[in-house]
């Protein structure tokens, strides 16, 4: 899991770079749309992480009925 997630940064990386050196112009829309794609990132994590907590207290809950 790791990996993929350090590859998946590499990857950006040199992608970014490639950007800002062939097409500069392009770096304020691609700042924007990078942006975006956190904020939807991070909206999806939180989505899944509750949603899992949320199993989880259920089934502590069916486990020790007291």
């Amino acid at each position: 899991m790791i990996v993929r997630l350090v590859s998946a940064f590499m990857v950006a990386a040199v992608l970014l770079t490639l950007l800002t050196l062939f097409v500069p112009q392009w770096l304020n829309g691609a700042w924007v749309v990078l942006c975006g794609l956190l904020v939807i990132g991070f909206g999806y994590l939180a989505f899944v992480y509750v949603r899992k907590t949320m199993t989880l207290l259920k089934n502590s809950k069916k486990d020790n009925p007291s």
